[in-house]
């Protein structure tokens, strides 16, 4: 069975330290070619969407890169994005623009 919509941990950073968490507190991430090469491949097999989840997604180096679907050569693809909500507005709008 092909998942429609896949969660994506896309950075394990955040503003907060709530104890109740899952995210873990490593500060290592994929590189941009790997991300667009696991979302090409979630394409290929038929999925619709990803969410991309956290930590804190926006948090992520490079996150206006790391989503930018052109970029990583992935239209049609939908990302959806789960935010801590606290954090400053200002790279979930850059998300908005570049999407």
């Amino acid at each position: 069975m092909i998942p429609e919509i896949i969660n994506f941990k896309l950075t394990s950073r955040c503003n907060h330290d709530c104890s109740y968490c899952y995210a873990s507190r490593s500060d290592k991430e994929l590189g941009l070619e790997e991300l667009g090469g696991i979302f090409t491949r979630a394409k290929s097999w038929g999925t619709k969407g990803i969410v991309l989840c956290g930590g804190e997604p926006t948090l992520r180096r490079e996150f206006d890169k790391a989503v930018r679907k052109k970029d990583l050569n992935i239209d049609g693809l939908d990302f959806y994005i789960d935010l801590v909500q606290t954090h400053s507005k200002k790279n979930f709008l850059k998300f908005i623009k570049i999407n």
